[in-house]
């Protein structure tokens, strides 16, 4: 049990913490041996009171000096963000010209205070990501393969697209021009294709943050090519930063070249007999799904977790749906798409991206 160190308080509690109670820039506390320290970029309550009380940001300066105080004897950071309309101690993206001060009411508030001397809007989100990197105990470099949908066969010499999700476990982040990418390894006997894939810096919040930040998702979209020899390939797959190091878990996958009995693209199901165009499609766009439904088949839209976004129902029998995706709330990746009739389910994958 965590509660707050001064009031409230318990006799009872395994840890306390000096959260919304003190005005300072850093302040541990120790219980049952556990030290945790309080962190916090400033605080104002300005449009609460006349000039309110301040402890000021200073351009972001008090902030990095307050984690620089953090010792080997820490166990837990607490970072209070609490905003007061755009003051408080909030941690978050802001304008740096402007600091809001609330007029009505008789409110003529005559403090002020610098939000970034670097005129940096994510100040302080910047300096969260820098201080938790020197603080946890995670790798610099680390990934986590979320999902794929490499086939089991392919023909030879057959190309099908693939897509492959990761998540940045590490702290630092990835973007193309720090040559980050997703690449079959070079001591694999057989290279599928292209073995290097790169990152799209202009989308995956990459302009406003700097890079696949930790904890965030990316989907690679790869076409791979099978080798015209039969036969059974090992084939691994993992991030890596060229000419740097290869990083994180890595997707190793079975792939039989053979002419026997093809199999689907995304093997989701063995009575794929739809089609879906275009795909991969825009987020906020129609698409075609070709096959011959009968009335009362239900077309589901389903996220790659399993969760419904939306379904509509064949109102007669016909060889065209159209499923509009423009009043969906969908943004980029792959989802599911699904025919459900009375005796058949049929499924397949569906990639969005802009």
């Amino acid at each position: 049990m965590v509660t707050t160190a001064i009031s409230p308080s318990f006799g009872f509690a395994d840890e306390k913490v000096h959260m919304f109670e003190v005005h300072e820039y850093y302040k541990e506390n120790t219980t049952n041996g556990i030290v945790s320290a309080q962190i916090k970029p400033g605080y104002w309550d300005q449009n609460v009171r006349n000039p309110g009380y301040l402890l000021p940001r200073n351009g972001g300066s008090q902030y990095k000096n307050a984690w620089s105080q953090l010792g080997a004897s820490v166990s837990r950071v607490y970072i209070e963000s609490f905003n007061e309309y755009d003051e408080g101690s909030g941690i978050y993206a802001a304008n740096t010209d402007v600091v809001y001060k609330k007029t009505d009411g008789g409110m003529n508030n005559t403090g002020n205070d610098v939000w970034s001397s670097s005129n940096d809007p994510y100040e302080y989100i910047k300096t969260t990501a820098e201080g938790a990197a020197n603080f946890n105990e995670d790798l610099p470099l680390d990934s986590k393969i979320i999902w794929h949908d490499f086939p089991n066969k392919i023909y030879p010499g057959d190309t099908h697209n693939v897509t492959v999700i990761l998540r940045n476990e590490g702290n630092i982040q990835w973007n193309n021009a720090n040559d980050f990418k997703l690449g079959q390894q070079d001591s694999d006997a057989n290279i599928f294709g292209s073995n290097r894939y790169t990152i799209d810096d202009t989308k995956h919040d990459i302009p406003d943050y700097g890079g696949v930040f930790r904890g965030r998702t990316i989907a690679f979209h790869l076409q791979v090519t099978a080798p015209s020899t039969m036969g059974v390939y090992e084939t691994n797959w993992k991030m890596l930063q060229e000419n740097v190091a290869w990083f994180g878990e890595t997707l190793t996958k079975s792939i039989t070249v053979t002419e026997d009995a093809p199999m689907s693209i995304d093997e989701l199901s063995r009575d794929n007999k739809f089609k879906i165009y275009p795909n991969p499609a825009n987020p906020h766009s129609e698409i075609q799904i070709k096959g011959h439904f009968k009335k009362k088949d239900r077309i589901v839209l389903f996220t790659i977790s399993g969760s419904k976004i939306t379904e509509q129902i064949m109102n007669r029998d016909g060889q065209i749906a159209r499923l509009n995706l423009q009043n969906a709330s969908i943004t980029e990746g792959v989802y599911i798409v699904q025919i459900i009739g009375d005796s058949y389910t049929q499924t397949r994958k569906l990639i969005l991206q802009n």
